[in-house]
């Protein structure tokens, strides 16, 4: 699209910018013609920046500032003369804890307190909205699922906070409601424009130079190796679904948000397709002769078990469809999955 002589002006700072979705948010954001300052952990390794330096538009509007989440003292500084900001980075990972006090100081305090920070830090320097990248996580974590998912629905923290040690992603969950919860606090309290973007399970193509985990974790379906909701016997495919929205709509939800008044106060669930793990399998191996011989074709499990499956809860899109991100269809995410995980294969 073209670039206005406002939007040259303007300057986005981008937390995370090496990151899987963030890389698509800074392409955008050049795309439509900001200026970006992009943080990241550092600048010392050329190999983990090339992806960002080599977009277009990138030689004369992208700026990589180094920036530590955990110490987020020097973040009024990295936000001075930012019009946005964009907060993709957190230090929240999928993965077992073995004590739960290990869960709060190496997941859900950092996401939680360092959330709180860089707002405080972006009113002092005058930012005038915060976009957050959240997550269904913090939607749809409830003993009992809801029917329906909508802006509205928040996760139950307390069984949450009972259930963190029942699967490695019980913290995440936990820890993304609670970041969340701060964030709408600290910017109410402030008075800045906010919004806040829940996708469920990212996938699609990547620009960054590596095999990020949600593409991952559809390789592990096609490799008969289970997902993270629905555990099957090695060597089969679950029975099961998965949620998941393309990392391009993701891109188009955080600068659509960013840039229009009506996206101020909301929560935009990101949410596209169910796809049956069989169809995951199918589409991924079709998709290129590499992974067809990597992984040969399985058969489907068929333990008779209750199964984590959210074939039939509703996912209310209408907001962001409304807001103009538009949808890609699952099997382009897909494809495009598969095929940037053909360099990663061999070490697998």
């Amino acid at each position: 699209m073209g670039m206005s002589s406002s939007t040259l002006e303007e300057t986005v700072c981008i937390t995370g910018a090496t990151g899987y979705i963030a890389a698509f948010v800074v392409k955008l954001a050049l795309e439509h013609g900001y200026k970006v300052r992009g943080t990241v952990r550092s600048l010392a390794n050329e190999d983990k920046l090339r992806h960002l330096r080599e977009l277009p538009g990138a030689d004369e509007r992208l700026e990589l500032v180094e920036a530590d989440l955990n110490d987020p003292s020097n973040f009024k500084t990295v936000l001075e003369g930012c019009k946005y900001l964009l907060h993709t980075a957190t230090p929240i990972v999928i993965r077992p804890f073995e004590h739960e006090e290990d869960m709060y100081a190496n997941q859900i305090n950092p996401a939680v307190d360092g959330t709180k920070a860089i707002v405080e830090a972006a009113v002092e320097a005058g930012v005038e909205k915060v976009v957050l990248t959240s997550s269904v996580a913090a939607m749809m974590g409830h003993a009992t699922p809801p029917a329906a998912l909508d802006e509205n629905t928040w996760s139950d923290e307390e069984f949450l906070k009972g259930a963190l040690s029942a699967s490695p992603m019980m913290p995440y969950f936990y820890a993304k409601t609670a970041q969340e919860k701060v964030f709408w606090e600290t910017t109410k309290k402030h008075g800045i424009k906010a919004a806040t973007i829940c996708p469920h399970l990212v996938v699609g193509p990547a620009l960054t130079p590596k095999l990020n985990d949600s593409n991952a974790m559809l390789l592990n379906v096609v490799a008969g190796k289970g997902s993270p909701f629905q555990e099957s016997p090695e060597g089969t495919i679950p029975d099961g679904t998965l949620g998941m929205v393309d990392v391009r709509e993701v891109a188009q939800a955080h600068v659509l948000a960013m840039e229009k008044d009506v996206a101020n106060g909301r929560r935009y669930l990101l949410f596209s397709h169910n796809v049956h793990c069989q169809d995951i399998a199918t589409v991924m191996r079709d998709a290129d002769p590499a992974v067809a011989a990597k992984y040969p074709e399985l058969p489907l499990e068929t333990a008779d078990k209750q199964r984590h499956n959210t074939q039939g809860m509703g996912f209310d899109v209408a907001p962001v469809r409304e807001l103009g991100v538009e949808e890609i269809s699952w099997q382009d995410s897909l494809t495009e999955a598969a095929r940037m995980t053909v360099p990663y294969l061999a070490d697998l």
